[in-house]
């Protein structure tokens, strides 16, 4: 198994540099069900940051794109049920941000009663979210 750095899944999926797309593609490519290219939650955050801030993605491209990670076979990412909870969150309300939803999944899964937050956003429309 490899760990898939950010600026890599990144390449494959943008297309926008042309000699690092045929190295990522590559890479990408060879993983395999047996060999999977592994996506850790922080490459994911910083991922999906870069999509929207820099390239403008929609929600609607964004939750897609976490889609077709998610049933890569090709792909294994950590908390996998924590990042589909997220997912399903995210889609569910435009007032929810797929990071938070994630976070709190996270936690959850560990242990926590809540996560603590100055933001009131995620306080209002997430389960187990508190404002500090």
């Amino acid at each position: 198994m490899i760990n898939l750095d950010t600026n890599i899944l990144l390449r494959y999926i943008v297309e926008d540099d042309s000699g690092q797309l045929s190295r990522a593609a590559k890479i990408i490519e060879s993983c395999t069900e047996e060999e999977p290219g592994f996506i850790v939650n922080g490459m994911l955050f910083e991922f999906l940051w870069a999509l929207e801030s820099a390239y403008g993605f929609s929600r609607q491209e964004i939750a897609e794109v976490i889609n077709v990670i998610l049933t890569a076979p090709e792909l294994m990412v950590e908390h996998k049920e924590s990042v589909w909870s997220a997912l399903k969150a995210y889609r569910s309300s435009s007032k929810v941000d797929f990071t938070d939803a994630l976070i709190g999944r996270v936690g959850a899964k560990y242990g926590c009663t809540t996560t603590i937050t100055f933001d009131k956003t995620a306080a209002k429309n997430l389960p187990n979210f508190t404002l500090a």
